[in-house]
């Protein structure tokens, strides 16, 4: 239905975006090996962690949240190179992400679809896009490599106190309810 309403993805049907900014860049990173789905899957993970640092997702909804993302079990093969090389790999693809271009360039932000809990998406704006600044998005990506790494990071130390810090740059509130249709 959205992409009867929007074939080139430009407007409403950027919401099938959620996971992919964070996903895609890990995707193409060298050495980094995992399908297309369960790249965006544990971007998704990455989504919910700017979304939660940005005070737009509780930390209950993120809990429940991942928890349904983690059952996905998925998969990914982060390279030994692990660490600032990869790290600044990932945030260069991020800066190249194809969303860009949809809302105004903003030095140190980067634009994402974020969720507010499962099945509602923040709407700051017609294209659901927010200004994430950089700073979070980092904290993100360094999150998701050192969970999927081999490293565990402990829940409570998930966000730390820089961007627990960042106000969100362009929060009005708005959001989207998404429902979902029951398979048959």
């Amino acid at each position: 239905m959205l992409l009867c309403q929007d074939p080139k993805e430009k407007h409403l049907a950027l919401l099938f975006e959620y996971g992919h900014t964070i996903g895609h860049a890990l995707e193409l990173s060298t050495g980094v090996s995992t399908s297309h789905g369960e790249g965006v899957t544990i971007g998704m993970l990455g989504a919910s962690f700017c979304a939660e640092a940005m005070g737009l997702m509780t930390a209950a909804d993120r809990a429940e949240h991942d928890a349904l993302v983690d059952a996905l079990e998925p998969q990914i093969t982060i390279p030994k190179r692990h660490g600032e090389e990869l790290l600044s790999e990932v945030l260069d693809k991020i800066h190249h992400d194809n969303k860009r271009g949809y809302l105004p360039e903003r030095v140190g932000y980067v634009p994402m679809i974020l969720a507010k809990r499962i099945g509602e998406l923040h709407k700051p704006n017609a294209m659901y896009l927010e200004y994430v600044p950089e700073e979070i998005v980092e904290e993100a990506v360094k999150y998701v490599l050192e969970r999927f790494g081999g490293r565990s990071a402990a829940r409570g130390d998930s966000i730390s106190q820089v961007a627990r810090n960042i106000a969100p740059s362009v929060v009005s509130g708005n959001s989207l309810p998404v429902r979902m249709r029951s398979r048959m």
